[in-house]
């Protein structure tokens, strides 16, 4: 393993892959989490955040956004995140 103390994983199942060859460990997703307060409700704004790469597949959401809008002028979709296909997609939006 060189100079590396472990390799890092993104899933367990990766982790588990590799256990018997390499010191590693796993840094999953992010857990959900309970909040005291509740929102309104009142927004009508979806989200979408992630690393803007083609598998994450935002050209899909946005291209079925198109149809979402049609019939819902009054909602809104903001997506946040940076990446390489961030030119291809803004083309896409407009």
């Amino acid at each position: 393993m060189g100079k590396y103390n472990a390799i890092v994983f993104l899933t367990r199942f990766e982790k588990e892959r590799y256990d018997s060859i390499c010191n590693s460990c796993c840094i999953p997703n992010s857990k959900s989490f309970n909040t005291i307060d509740k929102a309104a409700l009142t927004s009508k704004v979806v989200i979408a955040v992630g690393h803007l790469i083609p598998r994450k597949g935002f050209d899909n959401l946005i291209s079925i956004w198109g149809n979402v809008h049609k019939e819902n002028p009054h909602w809104s979709l903001l997506i946040f995140g940076e990446g390489p296909e961030r030119g291809r997609l803004q083309k896409q939006i407009n």
